[in-house]
């Protein structure tokens, strides 16, 4: 007998094995009956208006919801034993959960975060599930939407859904961590340069400062020590770095936004990375010779000019260093 998923616009069926088949994750798309109307009748009705039919569409004893539109998609369970809606906000984000979060199981997230956060405090943060804290995550950074609206889009409060962000962002950094290596010259001998950087074999860093705005604060100590003269807002303020093969490897702590780009220098911990014989190149505002000097690194920057004092010979070091592609310049 031939099975139609009766879900929203699914295309699931039984005549198409090639669409029931996710050969990544291994797994088969099943077809699960609608309750009978005699045994479970609002079970029935909450199946029907999670389809969302609107063309007409009447449940007999041979209509079906394939299994790709239950949490998990593995079909009803005893804790989900109905489908998603397919028009609900939030059990749309539900869906998601199978997509996003891939590998969970096989990398071990789920336990390592149980041992990070019983390492700092025991507190069940709300109703929700691991995988749907996460997706809280996820959605405030990628999407930048309040706490307020996740915390009404989820039912729970503003102050659980700060917690579980909190959280999971102090668990990502720890688990993250080893993206940003910060490559010796010598892991960097035998890669190809871009063809701007390959005069500059001893390159090993690009860096630049940059800012984030945020709201201002009530007190004012912390209103002047997070005042930017050079944006005119309060800003939180990091380094990064870049190395000439395009990758980030270094992302410093976050400051106020009144504090010197040579101060953060010193302060960052980005000196320590530096080794003899090292170049560093930076923007003309990086007055950060001497600290460089300390570590035998050498700075490449464009020369301070001042108006109606411009060489021949700063003329050209500034044409040459425009001329390097700059990913921390662009990103401002």
């Amino acid at each position: 007998m031939v099975k139609r998923c009766a879900w929203g616009t699914c295309n699931s069926d039984s005549r198409y094995q090639e669409r029931l088949v996710n050969e990544v994750e291994g797994t088969t798309v099943t077809f699960h009956h609608f309750p009978t109307e005699i045994r479970d009748k609002e079970r029935r009705k909450t199946w029907i208006r999670a389809c969302c039919r609107k063309d007409g569409f009447v449940c007999t004893k041979d209509s079906y919801v394939c299994s790709l539109h239950f949490v998990d998609k593995k079909g009803p369970t005893e804790e989900y034993p109905d489908p998603i809606s397919a028009t609900a906000s939030r059990d749309t984000l539900r869906l998601l959960l199978g997509k996003l979060c891939m590998g969970w199981g096989r990398f071990g997230f789920k336990r390592r975060l149980l041992d990070f956060t019983c390492g700092k405090q025991k507190k069940k943060f709300s109703k929700l599930s691991t995988w749907e804290q996460f997706i809280i995550t996820l959605v405030r950074l990628r999407r930048k939407i309040t706490i307020e609206t996740l915390a009404d889009l989820f039912g729970i409060s503003t102050g659980s859904t700060s917690r579980i962000i909190i959280t999971w962002i102090l668990f990502l950094e720890k688990e993250l961590s080893f993206l940003l290596h910060f490559p010796t010259l010598s892991e960097l001998d035998g890669i190809q340069y871009p063809k701007a950087f390959r005069g500059i074999p001893d390159l090993r860093g690009i860096i630049d400062c940059t800012e984030f705005y945020i709201e201002t604060p009530n007190r004012l100590p912390s209103q002047r020590s997070t005042y930017s003269t050079y944006k005119s807002r309060n800003t939180f303020k990091l380094l990064v770095s870049i190395s000439p093969i395009a990758h980030f490897n270094f992302v410093s702590n976050l400051f106020s936004g009144s504090i010197s780009d040579k101060e953060i220098i010193r302060q960052s911990g980005f000196l320590d990375k530096l080794q003899p014989g090292d170049a560093i190149m930076a923007d003309k505002g990086f007055n950060i010779q001497d600290l460089l000097a300390l570590r035998e690194t050498r700075l490449i920057a464009p020369p301070i000019m001042r108006k109606g004092t411009v060489s021949s010979k700063a003329s050209t070091i500034t044409r040459r260093i425009a001329k390097s592609p700059h990913p921390c310049w662009k990103s401002n």
